[in-house]
This record gives structure tokens, sequence and C-alpha cells, in this order.
């Protein structure tokens, strides 16, 4: 095979061996978003239930605040690993 053939097989091999690399990136990004999505799932209840208990007096507002805290990181969570399949 000449230089030429040579060089072009190679930038080809490397083409696919890009794609093959981004796909595996997007798979392992929206696996995260799925167990991410579970989390903040799991979260939203967990703040919703603090919030009931607040109203009704058995715990503080803090722990309500706290709740809330968290369920939105992870919110934010799953807003940047979507952003990140997007932007890429």
């Amino acid at each position: 095979m000449d230089q030429a053939g040579q060089g072009y097989r190679a930038a080809v091999l490397q083409a696919f061996q890009q794609v093959e690399d981004e796909l595996a990136r997007l798979k392992y990004l929206k696996q995260q978003i799925i167990k991410q999505t579970a989390a903040t799932i799991s979260a939203h209840k967990a703040e919703m239930l603090a919030n009931y208990r607040y109203q009704n007096g058995a715990v503080t507002y803090l722990d309500s605040i706290d709740r809330a805290n968290r369920s939105f990181a992870g919110r934010s969570r799953i807003v940047g690993a979507q952003s990140s399949i997007l932007g890429h």
C-alpha cells in the first residue's frame, strides 16, 4: 500500500475510534442520568415528607430545608449530565 493509502487508512481508523469513544461516553452519561434520576426521585419524596412533617411539628425547619437542598442538588446533577450530552 502506498503512503497516501496508509494515511487514508489511519485517518479512517482514527475516525472510527473517535466514534466508538463518543458512543461509550454517551452510554455512560445516560446510565448516570438514569441512576441520578432514581436518586432524585427518592430525594424529592424525602423532601415532601420532611415538608409534611415540618408542617405538623415533627421536625425543624432546618430539616425541611436540608431535604429541599438535597433534592435540588440531585436535579442540578441531572441537568449537568444532560448538558454534557448536548454540549459535547
